[in-house]
């Protein structure tokens, strides 16, 4: 699981391109100067090491407001695929959201970490049902991941004919007289009898075994990221119809307009073609302040009740001799890339006043490059106006954040930017960050790509880290990344992004 020992790698394709996972040699430290030089004599001290884990995406697949018939629009032999790369509103793993965490919780469990951390998106589309399954995994406990009826699944996954449709995987095949569907006859995805019936099996959760904190992301805040809980999404969402194809009209307007939360264009997305399935309470959306409040009434994992009153998210913890600064990078007014609110910005500054003798470590959702989003009647604050400040506070050594689904690790003229993978897509990674003072006048901070402990090839088991191995071949063949000529890059990032050890100056001195 300590990808220092041995990585995983897609192996040779077959017939259709399909290729599973082996095991390759271990990845050892990659030591980057971009910042600054290592010392001619370094006594390393620990100061702290913490797991970092972003983009759980714990998601009800069954939900009715998923529109996963979106995602079409960028499939390989879609005649828009040069106008929409990218949609993210369907994955052939995404049943199993739920057992990769566990799997990793597993995984993160055997580490030698003071605490772990979440930095946002640990849900999909803001549902309390999302958000008890989370809280769950990492406290502990029974998780539920079935909503809707008991009986049957009525996502887009099952084999019924009221809801076959091709361009989705089907483990358990077609119904009787229709054809194969393509992720199976184009793309030699396999065969997974029972999987959908596990899937929506209870099972007992692990918990970390470590203290955790968590971070605010789009996906706590909006539907699949994008989209506000309007009154009239929060109504179909509890309901008995399931969207399940596209309206008439422009799709590359459907599609860009529920990317930018244009509320007319989302206003016709939920007149689109329906079928009723069974209705559930336990989806309803949440709130910033509610699900902050989950938080609270749950060992507080950083929050406490006076950010439920006051409706935010973003908070200080000490970890060390060091300070955490957690930030809330969501624009509730929708679109998914991330910015500030005023008073906020205002708060990070104090902070960083306040202590100019402390080292801090940033944690948001958001990476700097990607805030970027303006929407709304109120001013917000963007990538380059929070650049300045950090470059006026050099005690700031590190900025911790998720949002790409991809390792990378970025160089600024004063600190260290370390971005790690998503639970969801390939390649289903978490980072071991530990920071050591050198003792020389120069700062180490340390980073190590974990794996979750599925296993290599699926097994054919039920369980849920044989379901999360499952998961992860899937996410390695999704068919909408193999034209793509970063394939052996995304997510998974270069070997400058992922085992490295990142010297810095100590901006406090030897």
């Amino acid at each position: 699981m300590d990808t220092s020992r041995r990585r995983l790698v897609r192996g040779t394709p077959d017939s259709l391109g399909y290729q599973r996972l082996e095991t390759a040699p271990g990845e050892g430290l990659q030591v980057r100067e971009d910042i600054a030089q290592a010392g001619e004599s370094r006594a390393p001290e620990r100061l702290v090491a913490f797991a970092h884990l972003s983009d759980l995406h714990v998601m009800d697949p069954q939900s009715p407001t998923r529109v996963e018939f979106l995602e079409r629009y960028a499939d390989p032999d879609s005649p828009y695929r040069e106008v929409i790369p990218l949609v993210g509103t369907y994955r052939p793993q995404e049943i199993f959201t739920p057992h990769v965490v566990e799997a990793m919780v597993q995984a993160v469990n055997e580490l030698d970490v003071e605490f772990a951390i979440s930095t946002g998106d640990a849900t999909d589309a803001c549902q309390a049902n999302e958000l008890d399954a989370y809280l769950t995994l990492l406290d502990g406990g029974e998780v539920r991941p079935d909503s809707g009826d008991p009986a049957r699944w009525e996502g887009v996954h099952s084999s019924t004919a009221e809801t076959y449709d091709v361009r989705y995987w089907h483990p358990d095949g077609p119904p009787p007289g229709l054809t194969e569907d393509l992720p199976r006859t184009v793309y030699g995805f396999p065969e997974a009898p029972g999987a959908l019936r596990a899937a929506a099996a209870s099972f007992e959760a692990s918990g970390l075994d470590v203290p955790w904190f968590a971070v605010h992301g789009n996906h706590d805040n909006m539907l699949q990221g994008c989209v506000p809980p309007w009154p009239e999404l929060a109504e179909v969402t509890v309901g008995p119809r399931k969207l399940v194809g596209m309206p008439e009209g422009n799709e590359i307007e459907l599609v860009d307009g529920f990317d930018k939360a244009d509320r007319q264009v989302v206003a016709r997305l939920v007149g689109a073609p329906a079928v009723e399935v069974t209705a559930d309470p336990a989806r309803r959306h949440v709130t910033r302040a509610e699900w902050v409040g989950a938080h609270v009434a749950c060992h507080g994992h950083g929050f406490r009740q006076d950010h439920v009153d006051s409706g935010t998210a973003y908070y200080a913890f000490d970890m060390g001799p060091l300070r955490g600064l957690v930030l809330d990078t969501v624009n509730p007014h929708g679109y998914w890339q991330g910015s500030f609110d005023v008073a906020q910005f205002e708060w990070l500054e104090a902070q960083l006043r306040a202590e100019p003798g402390k080292l801090f470590v940033l944690f948001s959702h958001h990476p700097l490059r990607t805030l970027t989003n303006d929407t709304g009647p109120d001013r917000r604050i963007l990538a380059d106006e929070v650049a300045d400040l950090l470059a006026k506070h050099s005690n700031v050594i590190l900025w911790v954040n998720g949002h790409t689904h991809e390792n990378t690790v970025t160089a600024h003229q004063t600190f260290w930017e370390v971005t790690t993978a998503s639970h969801i897509d390939w390649p289903q990674q978490a980072r071991r960050i530990e920071i050591l003072d050198n003792r020389d006048g120069s700062l180490s901070i340390v980073t190590t790509i974990i794996d979750h402990a599925g296993p290599t090839a699926w097994d054919g088991g039920s369980s849920p880290v044989s379901l999360a191995g499952l998961s992860r071949e899937l996410s390695a063949n999704y068919w909408q990344g193999r034209d793509d000529g970063r394939r052996e890059f995304k997510g998974a990032g270069g070997a400058a992004d992922r085992n490295v050890e990142l010297l810095i100056k100590n901006p406090l001195g030897a």
